[in-house]
């Protein structure tokens, strides 16, 4: 049988800048390889300091459908806002509208005002408030958002991130465009502070007129058609992690939630690795080691049909990122003679698994002495090119445009872009 003398486990996690989620583009193995080693920031206690939240709603009317009676639109929004009021992360809560100005509503709301503000989401209501409803600028409505966040403070945006090139426009040149445009206005607010930025995917029932790519109106109206929105959450690096802190998203998933997508930037002084050892379980052939800790497999030999497999039990329950991410192969750089498999740990009770989330299994039919690393890739999550379109014109006819979102991944690559840039300084 072919034995190998010894093999050495390496771990080394890069998590999304955004993350997550948790984000590259091109050449995964290349883009790694460029960030190195380094190993995104594992979330810390933060200190007990509140935040002025600004909640800015779109109220343009690419946004009516959302709000045409009781829809999980307005429970989602309604429940993370009050969820972020209750758990004392804010200091100050403000309301506001926006769509081609920003619209003063409620500042520093009240619980009692902050129901109100939520019972009133209906199509007149925001037809009311003013503003030019025609068109939806989401570079411009992001630009204006910027400008109230600091140090002190966090934005959220809710909103579907429908872009509108309009008539007779090159809807691929304009949303090229718009990627190197957000890309822009990330850079100019990274230069000057700590940013995190959190993309938030939840679908509700839409009940209205859906605009295209070139503004027409598609009467979606009485379609029973659930339709993607989002809530992007920005704000310095200390808020964002007292946010997750005391916010469980998958509280959120019986009203609407799906995924998300978290951008952050390195820590100064990272460690090197997540807790991990090595486990005895589901091997096949044979190996043995000095300690499980240590992640040097020795003796290792195949079994009889030729395969050699050991796992790894890491724990990644302090990685600030999406679950469905760490699940993925995809999403992991490994040596080319291994195939790796990645299984949540159900039962933590067990001597073997306590304190570890995932288990990690790793095979191979070239079985050799050599160094076995791991690395997290830093990518964009596939369900943002799975949920992005590129023509949204037979809407009403195609289910599968009905689920997605004109642009998506060109204002999430453009955040990437930033983010990338000013880790690259």
């Amino acid at each position: 049988m072919n034995r190998s003398t010894c093999l050495i486990f390496w771990i080394l996690a890069i998590i999304l800048f955004i993350s997550s989620c948790t984000i590259s583009s091109g050449n995964d193995t290349d883009e790694a390889n460029n960030i190195g080693t380094t190993v995104q920031a594992i979330k810390q206690k933060t200190i007990d300091k509140k935040y002025n939240y600004n909640v800015f709603i779109e109220n343009s009317g690419s946004m009516d459908g959302y709000v045409k009676g009781v829809t999980k639109f307005e429970q989602a929004t309604y429940n993370l806002i009050s969820d972020i009021k209750d758990k004392k992360i804010s200091d100050k809560l403000n309301l506001f509208y926006i769509n081609s100005r920003i619209i003063p509503r409620i500042p520093n709301a009240t619980t009692e005002q902050l129901g109100d503000f939520i019972n009133k989401l209906e199509p007149s209501n925001f037809k009311n408030k003013g503003g030019n409803r025609d068109s939806s600028d989401m570079q411009k409505i992001v630009k204006m958002v910027f400008d109230s966040v600091n140090s002190g403070s966090v934005s959220i945006i809710v909103s579907d991130f429908i872009f509108s090139p309009g008539k007779n426009i090159d809807a691929q040149h304009y949303l090229v465009n718009q990627q190197i445009g957000f890309k822009s206005i990330f850079s100019d607010k990274l230069s000057s502070m700590n940013l995190s930025t959190i993309m938030l995917q939840f679908y509700s029932q839409f009940n209205g007129k859906y605009f295209d790519k070139e503004n027409k109106g598609i009467d979606l109206t009485d379609k029973k058609i659930q339709r993607p929105f989002y809530i992007m959450i920005i704000g310095d690096a200390t808020a964002i992690d007292k946010f997750f802190e005391k916010i469980d998203l998958n509280n959120y998933k019986p009203r609407g939630y799906s995924q998300m997508c978290y951008f952050h930037l390195h820590d100064d002084n990272p460690p090197n690795s997540y807790p991990s050892k090595i486990s005895m379980k589901d091997k096949k052939g044979d190996y043995d080691f000095e300690t499980p800790t240590k992640l040097v497999i020795r003796s290792a030999e195949k079994n009889e049909n030729g395969i050699f497999q050991f796992a790894l039990n890491v724990d990644f329950s302090k990685l600030l990122i999406d679950k469905n991410y760490l699940m993925n192969p995809k999403n992991y750089e490994i040596p080319a003679n291994y195939n790796i498999k990645i299984e949540q740990i159900e039962d933590t009770t067990e001597s073997s698994t306590k304190g570890y989330t995932h288990v990690l299994k790793l095979s191979t039919n070239n079985l050799t002495s050599q160094i076995v690393f791991i690395r997290l890739l830093d990518k964009i999550p596939e369900w943002v090119e799975q949920c992005n379109s590129e023509n949204d014109e037979d809407i009403l006819n195609s289910i599968d445009q009905q689920n997605k979102t004109f642009g998506l991944k060109y204002l999430l690559d453009g955040i990437k872009d930033a983010y990338k840039n000013n880790f690259e300084k």
